[in-house]
């Protein structure tokens, strides 16, 4: 009879094997992360969507997005880097100064070959890409004037703590009482994809079921 004998493996090769495991894992991850983020380059560009060019004119590098997409913190080598906006199809681009949509904003309905003519060079840190309209803007020469193609720009997005400041008065205003964490974090993003104004919040409050439970007659 021939016997089997199993050997168990030392503590030396489990630990070896566990750190080729995180290794492994640790690579997969940044992996994925450099493939998320935005880089300088030429790529093809979107049929509806907008392409960010580090030199004005559309000129020197660039790196695009399409239609519903957006970053909340452009890579590094792009970040406040971005001098002129190419659009493409009936897309809008919303960018912000600071990451995950804070800070001082501009909306763009049309390309832009120089982004000093509104004080917006080398600033751009995040931004959203929608169809056009959809963030609350509605155009016509704007805020800021027409655009060095003929564009025109509305007015500044507000931030998230404005929206969160929304939320809380139209809660108090139309509910009666403090807004919820729950409450809060989903009206305050619908703000901020809407583009509401206090007024539109608020009548967007009173069609909810709580409203109508509030005013039954």
């Amino acid at each position: 009879m021939i016997r089997r004998f199993s050997v168990a493996p030392s503590a030396g090769t489990r630990k070896k094997s566990v750190a080729i495991a995180v290794l492994a894992m640790c690579t997969a991850l940044l992996a994925a992360a450099d493939a998320s983020a935005q880089r300088w380059g030429r790529p093809s560009v979107p049929r509806l969507g907008a392409c960010f060019y580090e030199n004005v004119n559309f000129g020197g590098r660039y790196f695009c997005s399409e239609l519903g997409q957006s970053e909340a913190q452009v890579g590094p080598d792009a970040n406040d880097t971005i001098s002129s906006i190419r659009i493409f199809g009936d897309a809008e681009v919303v960018v912000f100064k600071d990451k995950n949509y804070e800070g001082s904003s501009r909306v763009f309905t049309s390309s832009v070959s120089d982004l000093r003519s509104v004080g917006f060079n080398d600033l751009v840190t995040s931004y959203r890409i929608g169809r056009r309209g959809q963030y609350g803007g509605r155009f016509g020469s704007g805020q800021f004037g027409a655009g060095p193609e003929g564009g025109s720009f509305g007015r500044p997005q507000i931030t998230r703590s404005q929206a969160q400041a929304m939320v809380r008065e139209g809660y108090r205003s139309i509910l009666g009482r403090d807004a919820d964490p729950s409450g809060l974090q989903s009206w305050t993003q619908r703000v901020l994809d809407n583009g509401w104004t206090q007024r539109e919040l608020n009548r967007e409050l009173m069609t909810t079921d709580e409203y109508r439970e509030k005013h039954r007659r």
